[in-house]
């Protein structure tokens, strides 16, 4: 039906969703939605690599390996690690590992130095094969250090293999040479190679008495560490020259690492803040590297990972504070914030803002201290390098200047460690935390910052203010968002025609993820898409779902009330055609009566039981014709038919509809005269009907009770059919039409004037006109007529 596309229903639909929608962005039910959108963004965006300063070097699998190490690492190790950096002209070395609690129980690390077999016969120009051969060697290539080799030249040469002798190690760090084998899984002294790195059992430190010849950096290289970690006998760093005799003690672990720090002057360690809501309040703990750690580096930066409402990481904390307002020191950069601006030689403010800081000329945005990371990509994005590779020299052969002039990150990507986060590209693996820091360090450096789209607090610098204000005034863009697609879907209700109303919507759609998208790929911003857009359809499709769950109830009800009345095939047309049948209207018609002549004479001559069969029969053929020819049933009156033409359905034709119908109806009359002339019902085939047509303005609508209603006409014209009806008696014609009727099916139909009659309800005659048949076909008389 067609009706006025808006319901107080459909604006109450409307309020509950915008209502909903509001308070979800409000409570931050929608932020997931949100932030699973921006990863789709991302991932559109693809890749990128750009030349970025960052390197990691990871703490990996291979590594864990090659060096049989278990975790933690001794910290001699890590020292060793940045002296090769430093050595290899890393410009920063940037810690993501805590070193907060004293090593305990840990060995130090020494690379077995000297030459390898291959070296020696590039050396000399000769095959393995052959030095093999020439000296009885297996396929392992085992030889001990200080070993004479033959060279099978022309003529012969020795060669003296320089290398490192596990007995001379041993002696070196006060520990036997049993040891040593036991705790590196080795069978014999002279199973290690130049490379392999030796763990060795010592604690914390060894003495050391100088010989000719030695002075401090010659020692250092000797245990492999930093010449800061060589002390004298009163604690204090060794200087040059020594004294032949004199004592000095080598320090390993914490001392070691703090000297290779402190010599390197570039290395940033990491700390953390811990706040944990207790029952007493608020609680905060402060963990950072020892002192003698912390007082060596050069910067102390925190780290703070949370994972957002999506359940990836989009985000790192800028800066914190040690204290329970935002607004009182000290305050920490994250160590990605520090390593970026040591890199830019950049100043950071002393009191950072909740929505900002000052990074050189251009302005941080931040969201609730929070940095938007502008991934380049997935895990494997940023140049990874093993550190074993560094450690044992490999890298420094291979790429002497694979880390010059780098920021280098000292982080996890093993698995075993599982300091792993799921991020916008981490459909596939998830991206280690020191390449989510390397990520926000590339943001920073390269100014491409996102931009999320939404307010700001005023008073953001108090946590009291931000909890009570901050999420509405942080969020009205996306409430305002939600506001304008409600609109939106209120004014799309108000088109009439479905499919273009659907059309818009798709279209509205189309064209809001298209502006989402722009947004974020061309200018970095992400504004909200989900709240919208999700608003937009809710709010066109609840309404819509009440209006046309509505006009199906609508359409049962108007099939209920006509398949009584009309054909079924009418009754679809009147559904499909949304007419509004259902309200009165004054409309032009054709109404027709109908009346079986001799019926009360026969009905004396059958049972109840015949009779009723028989005006059943009757009745229904005579239905059948009618809804043949669009016709509407009114009622049954005994054997009386009153039916009408144009409406529900209007017709303009409805005139020669109701004129054809009638002749059907007398040549069904006939069929059934023989039926029951073969079934021996002789009174039955005596059987004349009358047929009386008028075309007329009158009111046509429902009309009755809540319980029980009728689809009928009213009006002089419906009472001047029945007169017609009546006329067919003293005018001896079965089909009766008026002047009114003549004028609309004259071109139609052969008829003839039979006289003009002055009916009751009438004050002028009426001219009668009989129905001989259709133009162009013969002429149809009744029997006797």
């Amino acid at each position: 039906m067609r009706q006025n596309p808006f319901r107080r229903q459909s604006l109450g639909l409307i309020i509950l969703v915008v209502f909903v929608m509001l308070v979800s962005g409000l409570f931050g039910l929608l932020d997931g939605a949100e932030l699973n959108a921006t990863n789709i963004a991302f991932q559109i965006r693809g890749p990128q690599t750009p030349p970025s300063p960052v390197v990691i070097a990871a703490i990996d699998d291979d590594s864990f390996g090659l060096t049989g190490l278990q975790w933690p690492w001794p910290r001699t190790y890590f020292a060793q690690l940045v002296d090769k950096l430093k050595a290899m002209g890393a410009r920063l070395i940037v810690f993501d590992v805590f070193f907060i609690d004293p090593e305990i129980s840990k060995p130090a690390t020494y690379f077995v130095q000297g030459e390898t077999l291959k070296q020696v016969w590039e050396k000399y120009g000769v095959t393995p094969d052959e030095l093999r051969a020439a000296n009885n060697l297996d396929n392992t290539g085992t030889v001990c250090g200080g070993q004479t080799l033959t060279i099978p030249t022309s003529p012969s040469q020795t060669h003296i293999l320089i290398r490192d002798r596990l007995d001379l190690i041993a002696e070196r760090y006060g520990v036997s040479e049993a040891t040593l084998l036991q705790i590196n899984n080795l069978e014999n002294a002279c199973q290690i190679q130049p490379g392999d790195l030796l763990q060795i059992p010592v604690t914390g430190a060894v003495s050391y008495t100088v010989r000719d010849g030695d002075d401090v950096a010659r020692i250092a290289g000797l245990f492999q560490i930093n010449s800061g970690a060589i002390v004298d006998d009163h604690g204090q760093p060794a200087q040059d020259p020594l004294r032949v005799g004199q004592t000095l003690t080598v320090q390993f672990g914490d001392a070691a690492l703090a000297a290779s720090i402190k010599a390197a002057g570039n290395v940033i360690l990491n700390g953390e803040i811990k706040k944990t809501l207790r029952e007493g309040g608020l609680q905060i703990s402060q963990e950072f590297p020892l002192p003698i750690l912390r007082e060596a580096a050069l910067e102390v930066g925190i780290t703070n990972i949370e994972v957002d409402a999506d359940g990836s990481v989009h985000s790192i904390w800028a800066w914190d504070n040690a204290a329970r307002e935002a607004t009182e020191g000290p305050f920490f950069y994250t160590w990605p914030i520090l390593a970026a601006a040591r890199y830019a030689n950049v100043t950071l403010e002393a009191q950072p803002r909740m929505e900002g800081f000052l990074f050189g000329q251009q302005t941080v945005p931040l969201n609730r201290r929070f940095l938007r990371v502008n991934f380049r990509g997935g895990a494997a994005t940023f140049r990874t390098l093993s550190i074993y590779k560094v450690t044992n020299g490999d890298l420094a052969f291979e790429e002497p200047e694979a880390v010059k002039d780098k920021i280098v990150l000292i982080g996890a990507t093993s698995v075993s460690l599982q300091d792993v986060y799921p991020t916008p590209f981490s459909a596939e693996r998830f991206m280690p935390g020191v390449e989510l820091m390397a990520n926000a360090i590339d943001t920073m450096l390269t100014g491409e910052h996102l931009i999320k789209w939404s307010g700001v607090c005023a008073d953001a610098n108090t946590e009291v203010a931000f909890l009570r204000l901050c999420s509405i005034v942080e969020r009205f863009p996306m409430l305002l968002s939600i506001v304008v697609s409600g609109l939106m879907g209120l004014g799309l209700l108000m088109i009439r025609q479905p499919s273009r109303a659907v059309a818009l919507v798709l279209g509205l759609m189309v064209a809001g993820m298209a502006v989402w998208l722009i947004a974020f790929i061309g200018f970095r911003t992400e504004i909200p898409v989900v709240a919208p857009l999700f608003t937009l359809l809710l709010v066109y499709a609840f309404p819509a779902a009440e209006r046309a769950l509505n006009e199906e109830i609508e359409k049962r009800r108007v099939r209920g009330i006509f398949e009584m009345f009309i054909s079924p095939e009418m009754v679809g047309q009147l559904i499909d055609q949304g007419v509004d049948a259902m309200r009165g209207k004054r409309a032009e018609l054709t109404i027709l009566f109908s009346d079986i002549r001799g019926f009360t004479t026969m009905s004396e001559k059958l049972t109840p039981e015949e009779l009723v069969n028989l005006l059943n029969e009757y009745l229904g053929a005579m239905t059948d014709v009618i809804h043949r020819h669009g016709g509407t049933v009114d009622k049954y009156e005994g054997d009386l038919v009153m039916a009408f033409f144009g409406a529900p359905v209007w017709y303009p034709d409805h005139a020669e509809r109701a004129v054809r119908c009638s002749i059907d109806m007398r040549l069904e009359l006939a069929r059934l005269r023989q039926k029951w002339e073969q079934e021996g019902n002789l009174a039955a085939t005596k059987l004349e009907m009358g047929i009386g047509l008028n075309t007329a303005e009158v009111f046509v609508g429902l009309v009755g009770s809540g319980r029980r209603v009728n689809y009928t006409v009213m009006g002089d014209g419906v009472n001047l059919a029945s007169r017609v009806q009546d006329l067919t008696k003293d005018l001896k014609w079965p089909l009766l039409i008026t002047e009114f009727t003549q004028e609309k099916v004259k071109d139609k139909f052969n008829l003839e004037f039979a006289e003009a009659r002055l009916v009751k309800g009438k004050t002028v005659p009426v001219g009668m006109y009989r129905v001989l048949g259709e133009k162009g076909g013969s002429t149809v008389r009744p029997a006797g007529a």
